[in-house]
């Protein structure tokens, strides 16, 4: 059987990496949505809002250990079938976040990322017109993007990968960039 290649959208947050990801599913690729994000919609309901806020501040490695369990989950439920899968950040990200807020991976969560085997890692540029999304939960800013894209960046080369730099461009743009890059036409 052949593997999936899994081909990783990343970057701080605000850099259009959901927007991206949407259209590539529109071309018929499959995709695997940020696992952080259902994580902050989960927490949402339990706690309230400003709870998921205040719980997410006071346990960010607990939270990391959420969106990791769901990724690897995520990245399972397409590894059977050959072709590209786009994901929405890759394992490696949890650890940018742990450095960006001062802590770094436990043991048990770097045996739980594992060799993760991404064919391809894209680096997005933070968006210049950032928006903090406040409303959905999300609590980064403009400089804690730049921030995060850096650390992201580290672990990323820490790990062996070369990431490929993707600057502001429209949707389009860089949908048309990585699909030359990884060496296919448009369509899924």
């Amino acid at each position: 059987m052949t593997q999936p290649e899994f081909v990783v959208i990343t970057g701080g947050p605000g850099s259009g990496k959901t927007t991206v990801i949407e259209a590539l599913a529109g071309l018929g690729y499959r995709t695997v949505p940020e696992a952080a994000i259902q994580v902050i919609e989960e927490l949402n309901q339990e706690l309230g809002l400003e709870g998921q806020k205040r719980w997410r501040a006071a346990h960010t490695g607990r939270f990391q250990d959420r969106v990791l369990d769901l990724q690897i989950e995520l990245e399972k439920n397409c590894s059977t079938a050959p072709g590209f899968v786009f994901l929405d950040r890759g394992r490696l990200d949890g650890l940018a976040y742990l450095r960006h807020f001062g802590g770094g991976a436990s043991s048990e969560q770097l045996d739980r990322i594992g060799e993760v085997g991404y064919s391809h890692v894209f680096l997005l540029a933070t968006l210049r017109s950032f928006s903090e999304r406040g409303a959905s939960g999300r609590t980064s800013r403009r400089a804690d993007s730049l921030a995060i894209a850096k650390r992201i960046e580290e672990v990323y080369r820490e790990s062996g990968y070369q990431p490929v730099a993707l600057p502001q461009m429209p949707p389009a743009d860089r949908v048309a960039f990585i699909l030359a890059k990884i060496g296919v036409g448009s369509g899924g």
